[in-house]
């Protein structure tokens, strides 16, 4: 008889389980957690783990990172590519409209200009100098994840506002 409750409660505690980790709010605060996770270890790979070029270096934390960034490319390739029902060609158009497809773009791209640079002894502190800039436009993503938050979102976009007149001004 007992077993009989134990095996009826399991679906539904299992339903339950599968509910809130598939949440969209439970997925959402997953996702901005991993990504401070990311930004405070790209942050200790420049401040601290930025070892010289191989044969001593890159440590372990950097290359963590290089395969952290490798699944971010593996993210944008498939929002690119395959959300959406139009065709190919299409899709890629609506990418590129987007301001945080750019801005996700840009970061890669001078990513993969850092990483080039960062493995040769002469270009080693350009490379260090580019990864750091890259970390700033890594950092700006926030400000889309900022922009959903209850209080912060109408500043944010405020300020995005300002911004735009300020630099279509000069």
């Amino acid at each position: 008889m007992e077993s009989d409750s134990l095996s009826s409660k399991r679906p539904f505690l299992v339903l339950r389980w599968r509910q809130f980790w598939f949440s969209p709010v439970t997925s959402f605060l997953g996702n901005v957690l991993m990504y401070f996770l990311f930004l405070c270890l790209f942050a200790y790979v420049l401040l601290v783990d930025f070892k010289p070029p191989p044969p001593h270096g890159p440590a372990t934390s950097e290359l963590v990172l290089y395969f952290w960034v490798f699944t971010l490319i593996c993210e944008e390739i498939r929002q690119s590519l395959f959300v959406g029902s139009t065709t190919v060609l299409q899709r890629m158009k609506n990418y590129i409209q987007d301001m945080w497809n750019k801005c996700d773009l840009t970061a890669i791209t001078l990513f993969s200009l850092a990483l080039c640079c960062r493995m040769f002894p002469l270009s080693f502190k350009v490379g260090r100098a580019v990864m750091a800039i890259d970390f700033m436009i890594f950092t700006l993503r926030l400000i889309q994840i900022f922009a959903i938050h209850k209080q912060l979102g109408p500043k944010v976009i405020i300020v995005g506002k300002m911004v735009r007149v300020a630099v279509a001004a000069d």
